[in-house]
């Protein structure tokens, strides 16, 4: 759920995740109207940021999946995980 907060400064605030410990802020810069690419620029950093992670985070439970290869014996077949370490165009994401 996001909010936006008018500022005496004029600049709309976007606020995003209040009632949790951590908050995101985005500042349209205080000319009270839209300016292109403010909103998304830092938006589209930020997920692009999470993404990375996540990535990392995927590349790590791949290993921790790929340790079990052997193990789940026909039942691979059904195991996407399991089949984009052998071809990562063979099921998608």
């Amino acid at each position: 759920m996001m909010r936006i907060v008018q500022l005496r400064s004029g600049a709309d605030a976007r606020l995003a995740n209040e009632s949790a410990a951590l908050a995101v802020v985005l500042l349209n810069g205080g000319s009270a109207r839209a300016v292109p690419g403010t909103w998304s620029a830092t938006s589209e950093l930020l997920a692009t940021w999470a993404v990375h992670d996540l990535d990392h985070v995927s590349q790590i439970f791949a290993g921790m999946a790929g340790s079990h290869d052997a193990d789940v014996g026909p039942w691979k077949a059904y195991l996407g995980i399991l089949l984009r370490r052998d071809d990562p165009a063979a099921i998608p994401g």
